[in-house]
């Protein structure tokens, strides 16, 4: 009877330490989520405690208060090269063709300063950069730890992310440029010439 009780025990804390966790996952994707919402293509970093937030340690041997300047580029420029990627992913190649160097490594320093602040207060918040034809957006989310709520202490977590949506209306317009060519194609492959290739060209 005494090892029958040990056995329940013990299901029941393993219940209720899954039962937390779940709830832990579900906090995370719905911060996530919101994050999302619009058309946003985002990259996340690791998740932080509130120790490694208030430190700046975005990741393993990078702080934004203590590394060199070369390392914080190497940092952003992979979150953003997450982003470009999933972008192009959804959207296809053209996606990223009005984002130049100059604009990312814009968006690169934009991003740093924003998620430094952000970390540095221990606080959830995001900051647009509009550039061009693409936006950045940069920020941190927060969530708790369910199962802490129980002790004086509630741990939080925040993850720091870069993202990118192109601006209202330029998928419509790229759409329909590729709509255009294909249409063009349909026709050159008919046997008509090449005399209306300008038409697309000069978008």
């Amino acid at each position: 009877m005494r090892a029958s009780r040990i056995v329940l025990a013990a299901l029941s804390l393993l219940l209720v330490a899954a039962t937390a966790q779940n709830v832990f996952a579900q906090r995370r994707w719905l911060a996530k989520e919101e994050v999302e919402a619009g058309g946003w293509h985002v990259a996340y970093g690791r998740e932080l405690t509130e120790r490694e937030a208030e430190r700046g340690e975005v990741d393993f041997h990078v702080s934004l208060h203590r590394s060199d300047r070369e390392t914080l580029r190497t940092w952003a420029d992979s979150l953003l090269r997450q982003a470009v990627a999933m972008m192009v992913h959804d959207l296809g190649p053209w996606a990223a063709d009005g984002f130049s160097r100059d604009e990312q490594r814009e968006a690169r320093r934009f991003g740093i300063e924003t998620i430094r602040d952000l970390l540095g207060s221990k606080v959830a918040g995001a900051q647009i950069l509009l550039t061009g034809p693409v936006e950045f957006k940069a920020g941190v989310i927060e969530y708790r730890d369910r199962s802490s709520e129980y002790r004086r202490h509630r741990e939080v977590y925040f993850m720091p992310y870069f993202a990118l949506r192109l601006k209202p209306g330029r998928r419509h317009h790229r759409s329909d440029r590729s709509d255009f060519r294909d249409d063009h194609n349909r026709w050159r492959d008919r046997g008509h010439d090449d005399r209306r290739d300008w038409h697309y060209r000069s978008y």
